[in-house]
């Protein structure tokens, strides 16, 4: 039987954080909540920061060396400081997923997808 709707009243839900991102400054957060027809939610998210500090420049450009990323003001890009930067992409993308109507999350596997074709 798969996900059935209900009139009834709804709980009110309580605030979770679910992801957590290794990086406290300024960045660009996409997600998108997904429900398949047996009621398992699917969260999909990700993540980038285009203000960033040299030593976070230096390491981008080192992991991801075709993205070519510059400063959005090329006189800023000489300083210290944190800039902009244009054309920075969204390298850390991942699916987490509950069975239990949000009681609990983890990362998904192949298998969490499998299951849907037994």
């Amino acid at each position: 039987m798969g996900f059935v709707p209900s009139c009834e009243a709804l709980e009110e839900p309580q605030a979770e954080t679910l992801v957590v991102p290794f990086r406290k400054s300024y960045a660009h957060r996409y997600s998108r909540l997904s429900l398949d027809r047996r009621g398992h939610l699917f969260v999909n998210y990700r993540y980038y920061a285009n203000n960033l500090f040299p030593d976070e420049v230096e390491h981008y450009r080192r992991r991801w060396p075709d993205d070519n990323i510059q400063p959005i003001d090329p006189k800023q890009g000489v300083t210290n400081a944190r800039c902009s930067y244009k054309d920075v992409k969204s390298h850390f993308t991942a699916l987490i997923v509950s069975f239990d109507a949000g009681g609990q999350w983890r990362l998904a596997t192949t298998d969490d997808f499998h299951m849907h074709f037994d």
